[in-house]
């Protein structure tokens, strides 16, 4: 509901539970769509500007693998959102930060801390 749609061409929004998508889907509009997938499997048939992880990486055994299985997604100037929770295990997303260091450049980070003291640490990555 936050897309501008005259700036966002085409968003599609995937997530493995399919109670998240049936509540997606009432924002579906033209070019917004939902699919439930499993992020290990799914093969996006289009390519975007910007492929976004929020709040996920910290789900998979191989971080480093996932993001990069999605590099054909991206557009050649294409970016990767990557947006992590700081919290109780801080080293494991510090492992991903790093892990991501080895095939991404890191374009521009940034720390938001809500009102609550809850904090989320997030990147702008672009391919090496």
């Amino acid at each position: 509901s936050r897309l501008d749609p005259a700036r966002v061409g085409r968003y599609l929004g995937v997530d493995i539970a399919p109670e998240a998508i049936a509540r997606a889907g009432v924002r579906r509009r033209p070019g917004v769509d939902f699919v439930a997938a499993d992020a290990l499997e799914f093969k996006p048939r289009d390519r975007f500007d910007i492929v976004l992880f929020n709040e996920c990486l910290e789900y998979f055994d191989d971080p480093r693998a996932l993001v990069a299985r999605y590099r054909s997604a991206l557009h050649p100037d294409g970016l990767v959102l990557v947006s992590m929770f700081v919290g109780l295990d801080t080293a494991r997303t510090e492992r991903i930060w790093r892990m991501l260091d080895r095939d991404w450049e890191t374009r521009s980070a940034t720390r938001v801390v809500n009102e609550h003291g809850y904090a989320w640490v997030i990147k702008v990555l672009s391919g090496r």
